[in-house]
């Protein structure tokens, strides 16, 4: 998710627009190579990450999200253990 946010800021009008600064000639090329420094800096980060981190910050977000859902009090409606679903 963070590769795509980060190229299109790069590429399009709303961010750097770089995609307009480039000929049809060049656009893929760029585009090819943006997207492989993006790929590898995010890969090299995110093995730092998970060095010290179990999960990602999105992963880490929904797990955060799921257990206060699995806590909520649903006023006196409570969910049926998962062993007496078939």
């Amino acid at each position: 998710m963070l590769q795509n946010i980060l190229c299109s800021i790069v590429r399009y009008g709303w961010g750097f627009e770089l995609a307009a600064r480039l000929d049809g000639t060049t656009v893929v090329p760029v585009t090819l190579a943006l997207f492989g420094a993006v790929s590898m800096t995010l890969i090299f980060v995110s093995h730092l990450w998970l060095r010290r981190f179990d999960r990602g910050p999105l992963e880490w977000l929904t797990h955060r999200g799921c257990q206060r859902l699995a806590r909520a009090d649903w006023g006196g409606v409570i969910a049926p253990a998962a062993s007496s679903i078939p």
